[in-house]
């Protein structure tokens, strides 16, 4: 049996992961739209969407988790990530951009929710605070190196997107081949 503590380092992994592309999308996606030649207020409208569609998937994820379980919920909206990611470069004119960064921010709500929700449900009460400041320190570190990737990367090219899409793949990884044990409490 898989102890319990690779599973939470296994879903800590993939959430650190998946925080790394959307950290680069965050300042990805204002940079390409500045660069574009984009006004303020429309590159704001797509920021905003990807807000907008957060909130959204915080009404709904909860049911999605309870039908299908956290693997299978995690492993669809980060597929799902990945793809709206790599459509963003080809994405032809404003609204295919906020209806992509909708879906983004659907996802990505989707993806803490899983991370939180299964992370609560795994780890005892007497570990469950440790566990959880694990995970708000993993994914603020990995929110900031995204963001910093963009100092090495060509923004004007398709490659930070293509990179950041395969983040959310790469996280299927360690999440997919999670055994799901549980601590005694």
């Amino acid at each position: 049996m898989l102890s319990p503590l690779l599973a939470v380092a296994a879903i800590l992994a993939g959430i650190t992961i998946v925080s790394l592309g959307q950290g680069v999308f965050a300042t990805l996606v204002p940079i390409r739209l500045t660069e574009a030649g984009l006004p303020a207020d429309r590159v704001g409208l797509v920021v905003a969407a990807s807000a907008v569609g957060f909130l959204a998937g915080c009404l709904v994820v909860g049911r999605v988790i309870r039908l299908v379980g956290h693997i299978r919920a995690f492993s669809a909206f980060a597929a799902a990530s990945c793809l709206a990611g790599l459509a963003l470069p080809w994405s032809v004119g404003l609204p295919g951009w906020i209806l992509l960064r909708l879906a983004m921010g659907f996802c990505s709500a989707g993806l803490f929710m899983i991370t939180e929700s299964w992370l609560n449900e795994l780890t005892p009460r007497h570990l469950r605070g440790r566990i959880l400041t694990s995970y708000v320190v993993v994914v603020m570190l990995a929110l900031g190196a995204g963001q910093a990737l963009l100092t090495v990367v060509d923004t004007s090219d398709v490659l930070p997107f293509v990179l950041a899409s395969a983040a959310f793949t790469l996280a299927l990884i360690p999440v997919t081949l999670t055994q799901v044990p549980y601590f005694e409490d």
